[in-house]
């Protein structure tokens, strides 16, 4: 009996739960339903942080997806914009990581926050600075034109691989990973 979201054990010491979730119409979520699938401890406390409840259905596949984005965005933010987390929730998001079998990583620097916000400058205003000081550049214009994709009345990270926009950027941002 393992977690469906981070793979591992549940400790005998510490409760589960059996989650009988998924959407109607997928055999596999059908199943999932029918038969629940296992959620440690942690990875509720994970689930809670990223704004999954319990009380919802949602498509198992896709959970530790959803947590691993949470886990990275919360650890990305925790170093480079410290004031938008908690201890609690860099601690969950570490632990949750660690679980499963990211233990070498370090979101900091190998992972990028994802976003969309509705023009470039709310992304400077948001994650601009800190993005600045992440890859040693004062060209904002230049991050925001490497970072970002233009959508329908809105801009999104085009890419979470640190490295990629380095590599976009050019000059002492990429000797820095």
């Amino acid at each position: 009996m393992y977690c469906r979201v981070c793979d591992g054990l549940p400790p005998e010491h510490r409760p589960y739960v059996v989650w009988h979730t998924g959407w109607d119409g997928c055999v596999e979520c059908d199943r999932d339903y029918d038969e629940g699938v296992v959620v440690c401890a942690d990875c509720i406390e994970a689930l809670r942080y990223a704004g999954i409840g319990l009380d919802r259905d949602v498509y198992v596949s896709d959970l530790q997806c959803m947590v691993d984005m949470w886990a990275q965005n919360t650890l990305w933010h925790a170093f480079w914009t410290p004031e938008r987390v908690t201890v609690c929730e860099a601690d969950c998001a570490r632990r949750y990581l660690d679980r499963s079998g990211n233990k070498d990583v370090d979101p900091a620097w190998d992972w990028l926050p994802i976003g969309i916000w509705s023009d470039v400058d709310e992304f400077k205003a948001d994650l601009g600075s800190a993005l600045c000081h992440r890859f040693l550049t004062d060209d904002m214009d230049g991050l925001a034109a490497a970072y970002l994709k233009q959508g329908d009345g809105w801009v999104g990270t085009r890419t979470r691989n640190a490295r990629k926009l380095a590599e976009r950027l050019g000059g002492d941002a990429y000797r820095r990973i």
